[in-house]
């Protein structure tokens, strides 16, 4: 979903789609029209699907759509994301399409019908602002430029993203990117004095919008809504991230979460209240993260090799590494917290950790490598650092519960199949053969976790789908509940520490997903 806009009824929105995802297990045709960039309109109360227009007709997605004012909403126009910016008209209840022309080559930011002309359009982008009419089913085009051609200069630093006019007293709003500043103006175009500067953490002000009566809402550009008012505190209603979203850990004793993502943020979580408790900028993009065992440290391993350890209480980095170049595919403290392992696509860090009162120390105390690209299994003795069993590619670190034995993926010898580990996120082992669908090419499924208390395990696929499955499930093709709320591929999953919740992350969609377990009816 690129955007949206609200019908005059205040109960219907129109969203735009994107074109969805390649899907492997996509049969049916529905599915495939579904994959085509198109806009979606929708009962607000219900959440039920009353049209879908424009099947067939957008390239790559839709960049902004409008309903038409001064007819009730009768009509909808729509921009897409080709390289002419097409505009299409439609007919709202018949999903008629009335007419469509080519726009402007430039990006195109904004479309509106005029408030009392219900066949003129306007829309405006990156150097151009043009105004259609709409007449026996042609739009017609005209350029816009200003009688006078006056301008206010230095209203902002840098670029403007938005303009906002107060429907109560003719103020006006503005707001930049750059300078993360709003500026009230009064209807003369003179500054009023009222000036708000929003936090870094959230970005720079991407979108203002004002009601009659209510609150201020400012959308930023790292993905938050923030509500309030300019003369007082702005709160965030909504926060994320921007990129693609990997690292996920589960608090050992609280109702909360971290994220890490490629936008080098980490957000921690409360999971009741559904809001960020703290954010942290690192340096470089976050791909995994761990929990020690008591809480009051995190690890966040990063794409470019380099990990960090946060003291969750202060928020400060309290100890930084970099080993080798390779991405930090995962990391785990051992259940006394130890010893710490971290593991790269082909090598495993093993650290010893301890904490004293006037400081905390890392020590690296040996490096395990792999020499295969086969799904098989590394299986090292910590104490001694010896491997026990073949080498393999690195994606997951497990714990032995009993003794500091760490492990990743599967392996032939039955001797581990009975093995009890402190955690679940092994891929590739005996208790979780059965999560691979048929014809899985062995990267399908990109995290699993088992519950800590109850008999379930959940998978996280590239089909969009989070599966939970009875633990263990070592059959091949085991059944599952599957349930479907992320539009990409689905990176990571975890169960909150007392098995409440699950949570999943998104890869292109950004998105942090909870879900509640509930006994099934035959249950």
């Amino acid at each position: 979903m690129r955007n949206l806009a609200i019908h005059p009824d205040k109960v219907r929105v129109a969203t735009g789609q994107v074109a969805g995802h390649d899907r492997k297990d996509s049969k049916k045709k529905k599915e495939e029209s579904d994959k085509k960039p198109h806009v979606r309109i929708w009962h607000s109360t219900s959440l039920n699907t009353l049209h879908v227009i424009g099947i067939g007709d957008f390239d790559r997605s839709v960049c902004c759509l409008s309903f038409s004012k001064q007819d009730g909403g009768a009509k909808l126009c729509v921009v897409d994301e080709s390289n002419e910016h097409e505009l299409f008209v439609y007919d709202v209840e018949k999903g008629r399409k009335l007419a469509n022309t080519k726009g402007s080559q430039d990006p195109v930011l904004a479309v509106e019908f005029h408030p009392s002309e219900p066949n003129s359009i306007i829309d405006v982008g990156k150097g151009h602002i043009q105004f259609w009419t709409l007449e026996s089913g042609k739009l017609t085009k005209k350029s816009g430029v200003t009688k006078a051609g006056q301008a206010i200069t230095g209203a902002h630093e840098g670029g403007i993203f938005s303009i906002c006019v107060d429907p109560e007293d003719g103020t006006i709003l503005t707001g930049g990117g750059k300078d993360r500043k709003i500026v009230q103006w009064d209807s003369s175009y003179q500054r009023t004095g009222l000036t708000k500067e929003i936090g870094e953490e959230y970005g720079g002000v991407r979108m203002i919008s004002k009601g009659q009566g209510g609150p201020t809402l400012i959308g930023t550009t790292k993905n938050a809504i923030l509500c309030g008012s300019l003369d007082l505190e702005l709160q965030p209603l909504v926060q994320g991230h921007i990129d693609e979203l990997w690292g996920l850990a589960c608090h050992p004793s609280q109702q909360q979460f971290l994220t890490a993502g490629s936008d080098k943020m980490i957000h921690m979580w409360d999971s009741t209240a559904k809001t960020a408790v703290w954010s942290l900028e690192l340096p470089d993009p976050g791909h995994s993260c761990c929990f020690s065992p008591d809480g009051s440290a995190v690890v966040v391993g990063m794409e470019t090799g380099r990990w960090v350890a946060i003291d969750t209480s202060t928020h400060n980095i309290v100890a930084e590494h970099t080993d080798g170049n390779e991405q930090i595919e995962c990391c785990l403290f051992s259940p006394d917290g130890s010893h710490l392992a971290l593991g790269s696509r082909t090598i495993i860090y093993m650290f010893m950790t301890s904490r004293r009162e006037d400081r905390n120390t890392i020590v690296l105390i040996d490096v395990m490598c792999s020499n295969s690209g086969d799904y098989e299994v590394l299986f090292w003795n910590v104490p001694s650092c010896e491997q026990e069993t073949s080498s393999s590619s690195l994606r997951d670190v497990e714990w032995a519960s009993q003794n500091c034995t760490v492990i990743c993926h599967c392996s032939s010898s039955s001797s581990l199949r009975d093995v009890e580990w402190a955690s679940q996120n092994c891929t590739l082992s005996f208790a979780t053969a059965g999560i691979w669908p048929r014809g899985a090419d062995g990267t399908d499924i990109n995290n699993c976790a088992k519950a800590h208390k109850k008999p379930l395990l959940v998978s996280a696929d590239d089909f969009g789908k989070v599966n939970l499955f009875k633990y263990p499930c070592s059959q091949p093709k085991t059944k599952c509940q599957s349930f479907k709320a992320h539009s990409s591929h689905v990176t990571n999953v975890a169960f909150l520490f007392d098995d409440s919740r699950v949570l999943s992350t998104g890869g292109n969609d950004m998105s942090v997903m909870q879900w509640q377990i509930v006994a099934a009816d035959n249950d």
